[in-house]
């Protein structure tokens, strides 16, 4: 069995516990999924003059990555535009926390990314119940069968998603929250930065 983890795959013996399955990697079967190039979502440098420098220049690369997701036009991709920011805003949020003890500014960065980032939520929430949807209504073994019978719930699945005009709202007040993380990046300071 394969399990992935940060772009690769680890082959694993599945052992039995009374939890379900418990695997244990063997370290010597790692292997490179063809497909995939292993992601780093941030490093310290060595060339990095100290932690605070390294944390201003990782939150600034994540927040400017998402301010240019957020900037693409295209609406067809915006679901998956969103998915990204919101991505990189947690990824942002698990740095500060490592450095937590020395960063005063954590509750308050936290908070609005924390805030800017669930107020999306519904937006993937939405677009992710009818990709589910189609995959599985896809799968079906009597397909048009189970099409037409469950063709009321993906109607009220469509329903549900949001109006775009709200959706260019929310996005807006997203773009501005990240702009002005950004904007106080140059000013956080790390404690132990020595």
């Amino acid at each position: 069995m394969f399990v992935r983890v940060s772009g690769f795959d680890l082959l694993c013996r599945g052992e039995p516990s009374a939890l379900g399955t418990r695997f244990t990697p063997n370290p010597r079967d790692r292997t490179r999924h063809p497909k995939e190039t292993p992601h780093v979502a941030f490093s310290i440098k060595r060339s990095d003059p100290s932690l605070r420098s390294a944390v201003q220049r990782i939150a600034a690369d994540q927040l400017q990555g998402a301010l240019e997701a957020l900037d693409d036009p295209d609406t067809a991709t915006l679901d998956a535009r969103i998915h990204d920011a919101r991505k990189r805003c947690k990824k942002l949020r698990g740095l500060i926390r490592l450095v937590r003890p020395g960063f005063d500014g954590y509750a308050t960065v936290n908070a609005s990314l924390r805030d800017a980032a669930r107020s999306l939520s519904y937006l993937r929430d939405s677009a992710v119940f009818l990709e589910t949807y189609d995959i599985l209504a896809a799968g079906a073994r009597d397909g048009d069968t189970h099409r037409r019978a469950l063709a009321p719930l993906r109607g009220a699945l469509s329903r549900a998603r949001p109006d775009r005009s709200h959706v260019a709202e929310q996005v807006a007040e997203f773009r501005e929250t990240l702009s002005d993380v950004l904007r106080d990046v140059p000013g956080w300071t790390v404690e132990g930065d020595e």
